[in-house]
């Protein structure tokens, strides 16, 4: 949830509400305004109030709304306030930090300890949103604080619901779209927009509201961000299942190919074990062919010769010598 700029108009169209909620209900706003410092990296200051005091002294209040951890905040707004100081330096500073949620606080003091020593403490003035209840501030009767409700202690859909009541009945009509924009925006964890826009009688409530465009523009961007991240993420599953396939068939070519390998190694060897035993049936049957008497052990001689072409040399001498010793030779 997109929670800076929501703020800063929220704070800009009920200022003086701020005010009251800032423990200053007697004070006057001069002016509110957003304002940007020039440095490295541009950093917004979210709202800078010029105010007069009911005793007519002029001074200055930064408000930082703190919608995500930042060890640094307190440090930030010491800066701001100095920055802010030097160029108006004779009206005095003060800083608040609004937190939003217990996980973004990070205390109110900046302290300064050497071996065990304190050197120094500033306290810094924090709002912590989520200990306000939700119920008591739709029925204190300050806008602010209903469009606020929906981030404070025991929000629920009910609350949000008397506050759309309220912002639709008592807000002035130049600001109702906008406080029901920012409402909506702060209440999106609790109540689905599409509920939300039946409450507040669909999108043509809200059209009026330049805050709306701008959420309006900001989601579109958010989903386009996030349609690009699932197609890099389809396109990247889409290539690993390819490597995959591809290397089970290359496994299964391989696999295919072993399996050749291996069938054609075998038809040689049975090949090759036949023409051994054809070759030596010869060899025998021409032993004794010439020599019927020649002995059994001249048989199992022949029977362990594997070598056809050596069975086939035997052969051919076997018809050229004169007798069974010379065979047996």
């Amino acid at each position: 949830m997109k929670t800076d700029n929501p703020f800063k108009c929220l704070a800009l169209l009920r200022s003086d509400e701020l005010l009251a909620w800032l423990g200053m209900p007697a004070d006057t706003v001069i002016s509110a305004e957003s304002v940007t410092l020039p440095m490295v990296v541009t950093t917004y200051l979210d709202l800078v109030m010029r105010l007069r005091t009911p005793l007519g002294q002029v001074y200055r209040h930064i408000v930082e709304f703190q919608g995500y951890l930042d060890n640094a905040i307190l440090w930030r707004l010491v800066l701001y306030m100095a920055w802010e100081g030097r160029q108006n330096p004779d009206e005095p500073i003060l800083g608040t930090i609004v937190y939003l949620s217990p996980e973004y606080d990070v205390g109110d003091t900046i302290a300064a300890v050497l071996d065990g020593q304190e050197q120094y403490r500033w306290t810094i003035r924090v709002i912590r949103l989520w200990e306000e209840d939700a119920r008591a501030a739709v029925e204190s009767g300050s806008l602010l604080m209903t469009v606020l409700s929906p981030l404070m202690h025991n929000a629920s859909v009910a609350t949000v619901e008397a506050a759309v009541v309220r912002i639709m009945h008592e807000a002035p009509p130049t600001q109702k779209a906008d406080l029901l924009v920012i409402v909506g925006n702060f209440s999106e964890p609790i109540v689905p927009l599409p509920y939300f826009l039946k409450l507040v009688g669909g999108k043509e409530m809200l059209k009026d509201s330049q805050l709306f465009q701008h959420l309006l523009h900001d989601t579109l961007v958010a989903y386009d961000a996030k349609f690009a991240a699932q197609q890099t993420e389809f396109e990247r599953e889409r290539k690993r299942l390819q490597r995959e396939a591809q290397q089970r068939l290359e496994q299964e070519q391989q696999e295919k190919q072993r399996l050749q390998q291996e069938a054609q190694q075998r038809l040689q060897q049975e090949a090759q074990q036949r023409l051994q035993q054809e070759l030596a049936q010869i060899l025998e049957d021409t032993v004794l062919l010439r020599f019927p008497n020649a002995p059994l052990a001249l048989i199992r001689d022949i029977r362990r010769v594997q070598q056809p072409a050596a069975l086939h040399r035997l052969t051919l001498a076997v018809q050229q010598v004169a007798d069974v010793e010379a065979v047996q030779q």
